[in-house]
């Protein structure tokens, strides 16, 4: 009898223990899904953020848009008129032997 007593009490604590195990590991898990989610809300937002710059880029990296800063500081188009080369530093193309 009291061998039946000591066995019940043991799988009793047992129990009890694994019990407190499984809410401790809850918790973790649980915790650990909240900061995940908002790690994934942070990745969204920069994913986000990097198409808009993309499309910022893209934009100001048109030829059209290149073309109309050119024209407001002054730059004519080679089709309009006759173009001219002008280079600043000449140097040889080759070299003399």
């Amino acid at each position: 009898m009291k061998r039946a007593h000591i066995l019940l009490a043991g799988l009793t604590g047992i129990i009890l223990i694994l019990a407190i195990v499984q809410i401790s590991v809850s918790n973790m898990l649980s915790t650990g899904g909240i900061e995940l989610a908002q790690v994934q809300n942070q990745i969204d937002n920069y994913q986000r953020d990097n198409a808009i710059l993309k499309e910022r880029i893209y934009t100001a990296a048109s030829l059209t848009a290149i073309a109309a800063k050119a024209e407001k500081l002054g730059y004519t188009s080679v089709t309009t008129g006759k173009a001219m080369l002008v280079i600043a530093n000449p140097e040889p193309l080759a070299l003399k032997q």
